[in-house]
């Protein structure tokens, strides 16, 4: 007799307490609207590098779409399979499964490592429970950012705090690129737990070698069909509660203008509209020659690694974008607004990037930019938040790993 246990939450806590947990086994739990992309990614890629004898298991929202094109995106075609969607290495192997699923669940459930960038949210609502001998990782996917994490929205719903503190016990390590993040994890989730400042593994993508670097754009720009001299700058702002889109009205001519009067050369627009928008992005924007969509593009650090400028508003992507030194700008039409609704952790002009509240102010910071001022503004910036990014952050974290299966921790 089959039992859908997704209509048998007793069942499920059953079946789950059942899963004995295999001393090899590592989870990957992923955001619902991402893939294979962000730290986990480049912890996953770490394993595989170093043939870590284990078993991967990398849950995502459609393993279907986990194929060589994705994997091509990503720059990890590869190390997989083409035919199964899996790849093995001399020890170390990986397959795929889909988040929030009895199946998966009890993937979580028989894991000795469990690494994730999000809230465990769904897990633990459905009645999963982390095992003593389990080690959870949290990598979180923010990076010095300006926005508040949402456990300190007044507006959260009391059962969703209630999980996140659950979550936050079972949290055996949390990972932390600054004394800054340090402070707000502390703060915003009563973390009391081991916080390992590690860095991001994602941002380890701005310490590669020049001839690394030159791959992943040429990887890039053939995807997009790019011509090598042409010039990238990437639009990525975040989203609105209210699903507003007046916040996103730039004017693209001015600033591809601004940008070839400024820099020289051709410049070519790339978008990366936030997923939780990604059904409005054609009604947002005019995609055409000189305006690219790269919204799908797997991997958003290496579209950080080869723009040669963004533009945001107040996504941490920008926090990520600046070890590369390369110009950042916020154009930001709602700051009062955007405050009061989300507020900010400190101002945005205490950082070093220009603040434009309309377009002529974008094409005004753009014409008087100051490249060695912006970078020397960098350096007080990252100094001041204790940032430790040094490109080695996912090698930090594989001996971790190492370490927890070697069972020395």
């Amino acid at each position: 007799i089959k039992i859908n246990l997704k209509h048998h939450p007793f069942l499920l806590k059953i079946y789950l307490a059942m899963q004995k947990v295999d001393d090899k086994k590592i989870v990957f739990r992923g955001s619902w609207n991402m893939g294979y992309t962000c730290n986990l990614k480049y912890i996953c890629e770490k394993l595989l590098e170093n043939k870590i004898d284990c078993e991967i298991v990398f849950l995502v929202t459609n393993p279907k779409m986990i194929s060589k094109e994705i994997f091509a995106d990503t720059g990890a075609a590869h190390r997989f399979d083409e035919t199964d969607n899996e790849g093995e290495g001399k020890k170390c192997k990986i397959r795929f499964g889909t988040i929030g699923t009895p199946l998966s669940f009890a993937e979580l459930s028989s894991a000795k490592v469990i690494i994730s960038n999000t809230y465990l949210y769904t897990e633990i609502d459905k009645g999963w429970r982390k095992k003593k001998n389990q080690y959870y990782i949290q990598t979180w996917h923010g990076s010095l950012g300006i926005k508040r994490l949402q456990s300190n929205l007044l507006k959260i719903k009391k059962r969703d705090y209630k999980i996140k503190q659950l979550e936050t016990s079972y949290t055996d390590c949390l990972l932390s690129n600054s004394d800054f993040e340090s402070a707000v994890f502390k703060q915003e989730w009563n973390y009391e737990g081991n916080l390992l400042l590690s860095g991001h593994p994602r941002n380890d993508i701005f310490f590669e070698t020049e001839e690394r670097k030159k791959r992943i754009k040429k990887e890039v720009y053939s995807r997009f069909q790019l011509e090598s001299n042409v010039n990238l700058v990437l639009y990525a702002p975040t989203f609105r509660d209210d699903k507003r889109f007046d916040n996103y009205d730039l004017d693209v001519e001015g600033l591809l203008s601004a940008l070839k009067s400024k820099f020289g050369g051709e410049w070519i627009l790339a978008i990366r509209i936030h997923p939780n928008l990604l059904n409005y992005a054609n009604y947002i924007f005019n995609f055409g020659r000189k305006v690219l969509n790269v919204s799908y593009y797997g991997d958003m650090q290496e579209l950080l690694s080869v723009s040669d400028v963004l533009i945001t508003d107040y996504s941490s992507c920008i926090f990520d974008f600046m070890l590369s030194k390369k110009p950042g700008f916020i154009f930001a039409t709602d700051i009062d607004k955007y405050n009061d609704e989300r507020s900010f952790y400190y101002k945005l002009e205490d950082t070093p990037f220009p603040i434009a509240q309309n377009n002529g102010e974008l094409a005004e910071n753009i014409k008087n930019f100051d490249g060695n001022k912006y970078k020397a503004e960098i350096d007080l910036f990252l100094k001041g938040k204790g940032c430790i990014e040094d490109g080695k952050a996912a090698e930090r974290i594989v001996e971790l790993i190492k370490n927890v299966l070697d069972n020395k921790i």
